[in-house]
C-alpha cells in the first residue's frame, strides 16, 4: 500500500489512526481542542436568476474581505484563550496565540492582535 500525499484515501486513514493511537493514552482532562472560525458581514450575492420564490444558490469568495476571526481552545468544558484579530490565520498568528495559551496569565484574554 503507497502512503503518497494528502489526497489518497489511505494516507488520511494512516494518519487518522496514527493520531487516534497518539491520544489514546493521554487523559480527557489533559486534551487541548483548538477551533478558529471567522465572519465576514461584506459577502452578498449583488445579482441572480432564478425563478420567482426560487433560492438562489451559489459559491461567494470571501477571499477578496478582511473580516473578525476567532481563536480558542477548550479544556474539558472550559474555554480557555480566546482571541479575536482581522485577517487570516497564518502561521505567526497562530504561533503568537499559542503562546498565550501556554502562559495561564493571559488564558482569560477576550480580544487582541495576535497577527
Amino acid at each position: 500500500m503507497a502512503l503518497i500525499g494528502d489526497d489518497n484515501i489511505a494516507w488520511r486513514e494512516h494518519t487518522a489512526r496514527t493520531t487516534l493511537k497518539a491520544i489514546a493514552d493521554i487523559p480527557k482532562e489533559n486534551l487541548v481542542y483548538i477551533d478558529e472560525s471567522g465572519i465576514t458581514k461584506l459577502i452578498y450575492r449583488e445579482s441572480g436568476y432564478a425563478k420567482r420564490g426560487e433560492k438562489i444558490i451559489g459559491k461567494i469568495s470571501g477571499k477578496r474581505f478582511i473580516g473578525e476571526n476567532f481563536i480558542a481552545a477548550q479544556v474539558g468544558k472550559k474555554i480557555i484563550a480566546p482571541g479575536c484579530y482581522r485577517g487570516s490565520c497564518d502561521a505567526n498568528t497562530f504561533n503568537t496565540w499559542l503562546r498565550v495559551l501556554s502562559n495561564p496569565s493571559t488564558q482569560t484574554r477576550t480580544s487582541g492582535g495576535y497577527g
